[in-house]
């Protein structure tokens, strides 16, 4: 079993300018940081791909039609829920997902540890061959459906940091954080913080965006802790930066920038 991918993410300019800012603030430096941090993973999230529905159809063969509302003003409009009908090309990838997950030793299930194995004794009882195509096309059905509402997979995943990250923050700004986790439900494991110390002279906060990190079923969890890596790394880093440039913003707005030789110190070059 490979190890779980860590990374490093590169904050000291960002750091040398809430260090700055944080002198000319009346909160402490561990508030300073945590709100600091909240924005970045605010930030992250934000910037997070999503994968498009028309993509994961194009890739498992299926057709998505909107089903259409039949009263009110939305009659013959697709209905607010999103809720649509899926029809699965025959020999598809979803069709053959679906055989591949009916015997146990297939490399599929394999390399997602069981997980959505199916029993065959019990897969299409009766029937006959239609009986047993007609269960196909509708375990692909619903398949396809769970891929729809799992699109934006990697950018919920920092929700758990918020949501972890929301008691450390200054209380002005703790419905702000709440709010930016978002309604959609995800496992509060998933995002871990280990926060500042108040009234210490060093602040330091760490966060984890854990996802693929639960060894439940270790096959899987280690391919989406490399996919989460590849995909949020960068992503966290161009946040970083991005905060650090909006540091900048306000150091000028203050008119600080005649402390360019305390920057420096911290490694912030000011033109």
């Amino acid at each position: 079993m490979m190890a779980p991918v860590w990374c490093t993410v590169d904050t000291s300019n960002l750091m040398g300018a809430v260090k700055i800012l944080q002198k000319f603030s009346r909160q402490e430096p561990s508030e300073s940081l945590h709100r600091a941090v909240a924005f970045v993973v605010k930030d992250a999230k934000d910037h997070t791909p999503f994968t498009e529905i028309s993509r994961i159809d194009t890739e498992l063969s299926v057709q998505t039609t909107p089903i259409l509302s039949t009263r009110g003003k939305r009659k013959g409009l697709p209905l607010k829920s999103g809720r649509s009908n899926v029809s699965v090309v025959d020999g598809g990838l979803a069709t053959r997902v679906v055989l591949a997950r009916l015997h146990r030793y297939s490399y599929y299930n394999l390399l997602t540890d069981q997980k959505y194995a199916l029993d065959r004794a019990s897969f299409s009882p009766g029937g006959g061959q239609a009986g047993f195509w007609e269960k196909v096309e509708e375990v692909a059905q619903r398949m396809a459906k769970s891929r729809h509402s799992s699109t934006h997979f990697f950018q919920v995943s920092w929700n758990a940091v918020l949501r972890a990250l929301a008691p450390y923050v200054p209380s002005t700004y703790r419905g702000a954080v709440i709010s930016w986790a978002g309604g959609r439900s995800v496992d509060p494991a998933i995002g871990a913080v280990t926060p500042a110390v108040a009234n210490s002279p060093r602040a330091v906060c760490v966060i984890e965006n854990r996802l693929g990190m639960d060894m439940t079923h270790p096959t899987i969890s280690t391919l989406r802790n490399y996919a989460a890596h590849r995909v949020l790394d960068p992503v966290l880093q161009q946040s970083v930066n991005r905060q650090f440039g909006k540091a900048m913003e306000q150091i000028a707005t203050r008119r600080l920038l005649d402390r360019r030789p305390e920057l420096a110190v911290y490694g912030v070059r000011v033109a």
